[in-house]
C-alpha cells in the first residue's frame, strides 16, 4: 500500500514543468517594454507644441516674411492654424493611446514579479524536500523520500512519512494548477504581441479569430461598434466557420431600451448559455432571433472599453448550449482593455487613412496626380513645358442676360448640370478639365499620357457638347447655345504661389484659344490654321476667312462642323445647314456687345 502511494506521489515533486513555464513567460517579448517617458500624452502634447513652432518659423523667416507672432497664431492664414490644431490633438492622442498601453504591459509585469515569486518559494520547497537527509545528494534524497521501502531513521515514524506524503501530494496538485495557469498566460501575452502587431482593423479581428480559440470557445465572433454618439450600435465586422451569419456588416440597433445597454452600465460581460430560451422570453430581440436562426445556443457578450471609454462589443457564440463560465469571462477580462486598445488604434488608423484618401482624390480633382507628387516633394519646383497640347474654351451664348433675369439658384442648378455634362465627357474622351470661370469651361488635351490623336479627342469632344448642349435647357426655357474656340501649341502648366493651389497653364496657345472663342459664332467650334491643317483628313471645316484676333491682327480660322467618322450615340452639327450662321454671313461682336458681357473673354 505505502509502495504504490509513493509510486503515485513520487511525480509530486517534479516542478520543472513549472520551471520551464517560468522561464517561457520570462523571456516573452511583451513584458520587455521599458517607459521611457512618465507621460507620453506630455511627450505627444511637446511633440506638436515643437511642430506648431517649427511651422510658425519656417512662415515667419522662410515661406510668407511675416512677423513671428502673426506666424505663431497663424494671423497670415486662418486655415494654417486649424492645421497645426488638428496635428497638435492627433500627436496628443497618440501619446495617450501609448501611455494605456504601456500601463497594461506594467500591470503584466506585475503579475509576472508575483509569479516569479511563487515560482521561488516553490524551488526553495523543492530543494528542501530533496535535500530533508543531511550527507546526501539531491539525487540521493529524492530516492530516499520516493524510495518504496524508508531509510531506518523514518520506518518507525509513520506520522511523518504521512505529512511527508500529504505534502508531495499537495504539491503536485499545486505544479499541476499552476502550470495551467501558468500556460493560459503564456498564451495570453502572445495574443497580446500578435495583436500589437497590426494596424488594420480587419488584420486585427482575423488575428483575434484563428488565435483565440486556445482560450475562449466559440464557432463564431462578432464586433459591433457605438456610433451616433452611443445612441446606435451597428454591426462592424463577423465571422464564423461553417455558418451562414444571419447579423450581416451593418446591421444597426438602438442602445436605449436594449440589453446591451445594461451591459455598458455595468460594464461586465455577460453570459447566455440558453439563446433558444432568451428568445422565448424576449421575442422582440431581433439580433437573438438572428443568432439563433444560426444555429448558435450560447454567447459571450463582452463590452469593448478604451481608455475609460465604450467604444464597442464583442460577442463569442457557440453551437453548443452551457459552454460559457465565469472563469472565460476572467480570461477575457485580462486583455479586454488592451484588446479595446488596439481596436480603437486600428480604427484611428482607418480614419486617418480614409481622410487622407479623401484629400488625395480631393487634389486630384484639380492638378494631375503627377503634379500632386511634386508638391509633396518639392513646392517650389511645380512648372513643366509640354510643347504640343490642344486647349478649348467654351462659353455659353448669353449667360449676362440671363443672369440678370434668373434667380442664383436656378442659375446654380443650370451651371451644375452643364458642366457635370461636360465632366462626364472629359472622362468619355480622356479630356482633362483645367477649371470654370463664371459660365466659361476650359478643358485641354495632350499633357499626359502621350497620345498622337489628342488634338482628334478634344475636337470630337467639342463636337459632342455642341450637339448634346441643344438638349439641356435653360432657366428661362431657351435651348443652350455654346460658343467655342480651339487652338493647339506649346504651354506652361502647373502650380503656381504657396497658397490656395490651383493647377493651370499659361502661354500664348491658351491667350489665342480663348480669342477664338470671344470672336466665335454662337453654336460654333471657331478652331485655328493650325488645328485646322492637323485634322483637316479626318473632320470636315467650313472655312472662315480672315478674321481680326485682338494681339494677333487678321488671322485666317475655320468652323469645325463634323467628324468624317460618324460618332456613336450622336449626330453631327449642321452650321452650314442654316441653324448657325452661313459662311458669307459672319459677323464679328462689336466692341459695345463684349463691353456688355463680362463673361466673355477678350
Amino acid at each position: 500500500m505505502r509502495k504504490r502511494r509513493n509510486e503515485e506521489t513520487s511525480p509530486s515533486f517534479s516542478l520543472l514543468p513549472v520551471l520551464a513555464s517560468c522561464n517561457r513567460l520570462r523571456t516573452t517579448r511583451g513584458v520587455s517594454m521599458r517607459l521611457r517617458w512618465k507621460s507620453l500624452t506630455t511627450l505627444g502634447a511637446v511633440m506638436g507644441c515643437g511642430y506648431w513652432l517649427l511651422e510658425s518659423l519656417l512662415h515667419a523667416y522662410l515661406f510668407d516674411h511675416v512677423p513671428l507672432r502673426r506666424a505663431i497664431i497663424g494671423e497670415h492664414d486662418p486655415n494654417e492654424i486649424w492645421m497645426r490644431l488638428i496635428i497638435l490633438l492627433l500627436m496628443i492622442a497618440f501619446g495617450h493611446v501609448a501611455e494605456k498601453m504601456i500601463a497594461n504591459e506594467r500591470r503584466i509585469r506585475e503579475r509576472m514579479a508575483r509569479v516569479d515569486n511563487l515560482v521561488r518559494f516553490l524551488e526553495k520547497v523543492d530543494r528542501r524536500l530533496r535535500s530533508l537527509h543531511s550527507g546526501t545528494s539531491e539525487e540521493g534524497a529524492w530516492n530516499r523520500i520516493t524510495a518504496p521501502g524508508l531509510d531506518a531513521r523514518f520506518e518507525g515514524n509513520q506520522h511523518a512519512e504521512d505529512d511527508l506524503q500529504n505534502l508531495a501530494h499537495s504539491a503536485f496538485l499545486l505544479s499541476r494548477n499552476l502550470e495551467s495557469r501558468l500556460g493560459e498566460l503564456y498564451t495570453l501575452l502572445e495574443v497580446t504581441n500578435v495583436l500589437n502587431e497590426g494596424f488594420i482593423v480587419e488584420e486585427i479581428l482575423n488575428k483575434v479569430y484563428e488565435t483565440f480559440r486556445s482560450i475562449l470557445p466559440y464557432d463564431r465572433i462578432g464586433i459591433a461598434l457605438l456610433e451616433e454618439e452611443g445612441r446606435v450600435v451597428s454591426s462592424y465586422w463577423a465571422r464564423a466557420d461553417g455558418i451562414e451569419i444571419q447579423l450581416p456588416v451593418g446591421y444597426r440597433e438602438k442602445m436605449a431600451g436594449s440589453s446591451l445597454q445594461k451591459i455598458l452600465e455595468t460594464r461586465r460581460p455577460r453570459i447566455l448559455n440558453d439563446l433558444e430560451s432568451y428568445l422565448r422570453t424576449h421575442p422582440n430581440s431581433r439580433s437573438t432571433r438572428r443568432i439563433v436562426a444560426e444555429g448558435l445556443r450560447s454567447s459571450l457578450t463582452c463590452p469593448l472599453i478604451s481608455m475609460g471609454k465604450a467604444i464597442g462589443f464583442i460577442f463569442f457564440s457557440s453551437r453548443q448550449p452551457h459552454v460559457y463560465k465565469d472563469v472565460h469571462v476572467e480570461i477575457f477580462q485580462l486583455i479586454a482593455t488592451q484588446l479595446a486598445t488596439i481596436i480603437e488604434k486600428g480604427l484611428l488608423h482607418e480614419r486617418l487613412v480614409r481622410e487622407k484618401k479623401t484629400s488625395e482624390r480631393l487634389l486630384l480633382n484639380v492638378m494631375p496626380s503627377r503634379i500632386l507628387r511634386k508638391l509633396k516633394h518639392d513646392r517650389k519646383n511645380v512648372i513643366e513645358l509640354h510643347p504640343d497640347v490642344g486647349v478649348l474654351f467654351a462659353d455659353i451664348v448669353g449667360f449676362t442676360e440671363l443672369a440678370s433675369r434668373a434667380s442664383p439658384k436656378e442659375l446654380a442648378r443650370f451651371l451644375q448640370k452643364t458642366f457635370l455634362h461636360f465632366d462626364a465627357l472629359c472622362e468619355s474622351y480622356g479630356i482633362e478639365k483645367i477649371k470654370t470661370i463664371g459660365d466659361a469651361y476650359m478643358a485641354i488635351s495632350g499633357i499626359a499620357p502621350a497620345d498622337p490623336k489628342h488634338l482628334d479627342h478634344l475636337a470630337a469632344f467639342a463636337l459632342d457638347i455642341i450637339e448634346s448642349s441643344e438638349e439641356i435647357h435653360r432657366p428661362d426655357g431657351e435651348k443652350m447655345q455654346l460658343r467655342i474656340g480651339m487652338h493647339a501649341g506649346p504651354v506652361l502648366a502647373g502650380v503656381l504661389g504657396q497658397r490656395k493651389f490651383a493647377y493651370d497653364i499659361w502661354g500664348d496657345t491658351v491667350n489665342l484659344a480663348a480669342r477664338l472663342e470671344s470672336s466665335g459664332l454662337p453654336g460654333a467650334i471657331h478652331v485655328s490654321e493650325e488645328v485646322f491643317q492637323r485634322l483637316q483628313g479626318g473632320f470636315h471645316f467650313l472655312p472662315r476667312g480672315k478674321v481680326p484676333i485682338k494681339g494677333k491682327g487678321m488671322l485666317t480660322t475655320y468652323l469645325l462642323q463634323s467628324s468624317n467618322s460618324p460618332r456613336e450615340g450622336t449626330s453631327p452639327t449642321d452650321i452650314e445647314g442654316g441653324k448657325n450662321h452661313a459662311p458669307h454671313a459672319i459677323s464679328l461682336p462689336t466692341g459695345e456687345e463684349k463691353a456688355q458681357d463680362p463673361s466673355r473673354r477678350s
